[in-house]
Formats: C-alpha cells, structure tokens, sequence
C-alpha cells in the first residue's frame, strides 16, 4: 500500500507546481517505512516534524533525494548500524530542513557531496526558491544537509 500511494503521489500530485507540507512529510514517512522494512535492524531512523502546518506549499519531491540519499549512502553502504535524522522546522523566518545519517568512510567522501541527486536538489531550490540556504557538511563519518527556505 505504501509503494502504491508513493508512486500515485509521483504520477498524479507531483503535476503541481506546489504541494502541501502535510503531503510532503507524509510521502517522506511512506518512503522511510519502506526503507526500514529493507534494512530491518540495520537501520534507525528518528523523524522529527515541529509546528503544524498552516497550509504552507512546498515544490513536490523537494525533500526526498536528500532522504533517499541517506539510505543509499548511509544504511546501503555500511556494514553495521546506521542511524539516520530528518528534522522539519517551521518558523517565523521560514522553513528549515535538514537530513543526517553516518557512513563508513571509504575514500569517496567528496563524490558523496557532490552526486547528480544533490546538484538537482541545489538547481531547483536556484530556480524556485531564490533566498534560500543549502549547507552541507560532511565530516567525521557524518554527512547533514540543512535546507532553509523563506
């Protein structure tokens, strides 16, 4: 049922230009689940959502590689346990989101920030979203990527 409503929501809803928060985040809670059941114990992920939503619109999938890449990179590449974070905060400034995960450092840590999914998230918040932030730090087995839009 999961992978039904994600591919439903990619198909039909992602043909708006903007969707609801709520939608996003529920689309982000449907992919996670699907991950967890891949990945079992191997994974941990703590999804932090604060402030309701007052019918804020967000670009459809705006979020999603970055999660997609903390399960690629992150639960996909290491041996052991992977503890993965995703926080969304809304506040009077604006909205701020961020992605963590940690990952077994094997040489190829630039490639990891700099992947085509990255440069087409940084693309799209140029285009649709021109005072934005996008920080990226990658260091001490940690990769976090802190999106803030106003």
């Amino acid at each position: 049922m999961q992978l039904s409503k994600l591919l439903r929501y990619m198909i039909h809803e992602c043909k708006e230009p903007f969707v609801s928060i709520d939608k996003e985040w529920k689309v982000i809670e449907d992919y996670v689940s699907l991950e967890k059941l891949r990945y079992g114990d191997r994974v941990e992920v703590r999804m932090n959502r604060h402030s309701a939503s007052n019918g804020e619109m967000i670009a459809p999938l705006l979020f999603l590689p970055l999660v997609e890449n903390a399960f690629k990179h992150g639960a996909g590449n290491n041996r052991d346990h992977t503890q993965i974070i995703i926080d969304l905060k809304k506040e009077e400034s604006g909205l701020n989101f961020m992605v963590e995960n940690n990952f077994e450092a094997n040489g190829n840590e630039k490639e990891k920030s700099s992947g085509i999914g990255l440069q087409n998230v940084k693309r799209q918040l140029e285009l649709l979203y021109p005072h934005h932030s996008m920080d990226i730090e990658n260091s001490n087995g940690k990769f976090i990527v802190r999106i803030s839009l106003k």
